[in-house]
């Protein structure tokens, strides 16, 4: 039985470098398809090759560094400039599009560098290749817009309280990259907006509140904070169901406690 012929590190990177190149050119629209079939095995096999010889020409460790330059090169050069220059609806509309393209960026690459998960990764106790391509978009690109990404979603909350039609599937869609960022827990969520939502819950309602005290009798008053809470609840229904055990509730109920106050 012949050898298989070995793969150098700049040749076997060279050909999988292209495959990548192949990829970024159908996220960025500017061609119809990504792989054939063959090119993706093709690709997956330079990968599994180059993870199994024998040392010194084991890329193993290379790979997996390379892996991860792979999207901080996209992401830094591609994505965050064009988010970067905008603002509000438009910007988390971009947004919104650039996440599903990571994300469709990240399933496909991990699956075929995935022997680098199930021997290199584990063996040495490293983060798992769809949670590396994850980070890369936090770090480059959550953690320089959360501010923006919060302050949009809650100018849309605001516009429809005050009887604005929004984009509901657009907010939503908003809020699971709070979540979806988190890998696994609610703390990006929580700490990057919910806390900002209830805030401004409550400075919201306790304003209307002292309005309709000028303005309203009693069962006036009852009624429209009866109608603004029904609406709470179903906006909140709609746009937050993604802590099942809290989300629904919170908003709603601080903006019930906060009309309350204000005959109580």
């Amino acid at each position: 039985m012949m050898d298989r012929e070995i793969i150098e590190l700049d040749s076997g990177w060279t050909k999988c470098r292209g495959y990548i190149d192949k990829l970024i050119k159908f996220l960025e629209k500017e061609s119809p398809s990504a792989f054939t079939s063959e090119e993706y095995m093709s690709f997956y096999t330079i990968v599994y090759n180059m993870c199994t010889q024998k040392n010194p020409y084991d890329f193993s460790e290379e790979l997996y560094k390379r892996y991860r330059e792979s999207f901080t090169g996209y992401i830094s050069e591609k994505v965050a400039p064009v988010l970067l220059e905008k603002n509000g609806e438009a910007m988390l509309h971009e947004l919104t599009t650039r996440w599903e393209n990571h994300k469709l960026m990240v399933r496909l690459l991990s699956r075929i560098f995935k022997y680098l998960d199930r021997y290199y990764v584990s063996r040495y106790n490293l983060d798992y290749l769809n949670d590396v391509g994850l980070m890369c978009f936090r770090d480059i690109v959550y953690e320089e817009m959360k501010p923006t990404m919060k302050n949009a979603v809650l100018s849309l909350v605001l516009k429809e309280r005050d009887g604005e039609q929004v984009d509901r599937q657009l907010v939503k869609t908003v809020l699971e990259i709070f979540v979806e960022i988190g890998l696994g827990n609610m703390h990006s969520y929580q700490d990057d907006f919910e806390k900002y939502l209830l805030e401004e819950t409550s400075n919201y309602y306790k304003n209307k509140a002292s309005e309709w005290i000028e303005e309203d009798s009693c069962p006036a008053y009852m009624i429209k904070a009866e109608r603004c809470l029904e609406l709470e609840k179903d906006r909140v229904k709609q746009v937050q169901q993604l802590d099942k055990a809290a989300g629904a509730n919170n908003d709603a109920n601080l903006a019930s406690e906060k009309i309350s106050s204000g005959y109580l």
